[in-house]
């Protein structure tokens, strides 16, 4: 590796470390008191294990296949965290929790369907579900931006 790589790799491992802590940080350490600080953990999270996973794709392009699908599969939760965390705090007094867990819930069991599926069909994965991913993290990022205004 050359300097400039070497430099490229040390600071996103930095950002990706950091908000690794910063999320386990929010979510499970500190009390919860304050719901967007739960919904600002799991965003940092899987913000964190996205540009982690892509660091290390970049760098190390010989990992398993599997690793790949793992930051898709945290970048599926990103929409929903972003939504429900700017939601949650412009709506601290009428926020619905429950209506908030049924939804992860439902995407869990989707996530996890599919990761059966990839078992099986690892072109379903590559090319259907990849769009899918995007398509869900895109409409929730357009309903955070429809929340926020």
């Amino acid at each position: 590796m050359t300097f400039g790589q070497q430099m490229l790799f040390f600071f996103s491992a930095v950002g990706a470390f950091n908000g690794l802590l910063l999320g386990i940080y929010l979510l499970f350490v500190k009390k919860l008191k304050y719901i967007p600080d739960f919904f600002l953990g799991l965003l940092l999270l899987m913000l964190s294990l996205r540009v982690g996973i892509s660091v290390g794709i970049y760098f190390y392009p010989d990992l398993p296949r599997l690793i790949p699908h793992l930051g898709l599969s945290a970048l599926f939760f990103t929409g929903p965290a972003l939504y429900f965390y700017v939601k949650s705090s412009f709506q601290q007094e009428h926020f619905d929790l429950k209506n908030c867990r049924r939804l992860f819930g439902v995407l869990t069991l989707i996530l996890g369907i599919v990761g059966l599926l990839y078992l099986f069909f690892p072109v379903t994965w590559d090319h259907y579900f990849g769009t899918f991913i995007y398509t869900v993290w895109s409409i929730f990022v357009f309903l955070t931006v429809y929340q926020y205004y």
